[in-house]
């Protein structure tokens, strides 16, 4: 068993159970799965408004977004430890593969409007 380079031992297992993409953070491969129907439903009301939440609002989502994706695959992984994983240079193509691979495209703010401009599709 790896280590997820934050110092706990257990939350990156070498097996993920759903396909997803691969990305590598902190030079340690992960298979972030898409979003679920459970997500969806938990996120709903959040991706529904997403252009009207401020950017930290949004920051905040994408994080809780994030970790119900890793957490597919990775149930130990922790919102601290996915915090330390998390960074600027990254956060926007997670954010991109939960909801992208999912078919929602957020529009506006911390992620960007999509190429048509038009406002996400309801969930």
């Amino acid at each position: 068993m790896q280590t997820n380079g934050t110092g706990e031992g257990g939350a990156h297992e070498d097996t993920a159970i759903w396909e997803g993409e691969e990305v590598t953070i902190g030079g340690k491969k992960w298979i972030m799965p898409a979003m679920n129907f459970i997500g969806m439903e938990r996120f709903r009301a959040t991706l529904n408004k997403w252009g009207e939440l401020t950017e930290e609002e949004q920051a905040e989502q994408s994080l809780a977004i994030i970790l119900h994706c890793f957490q597919r695959n990775y149930p130990k992984v922790t919102l601290e430890q996915l915090k330390e994983m998390v960074d600027l240079g990254n956060v926007k193509e997670l954010t991109q593969i939960a909801m992208g691979r999912s078919g929602f495209k957020p529009t506006g703010g911390f992620e960007g409007k999509d190429k048509a401009g038009s406002p996400p599709a309801p969930i």
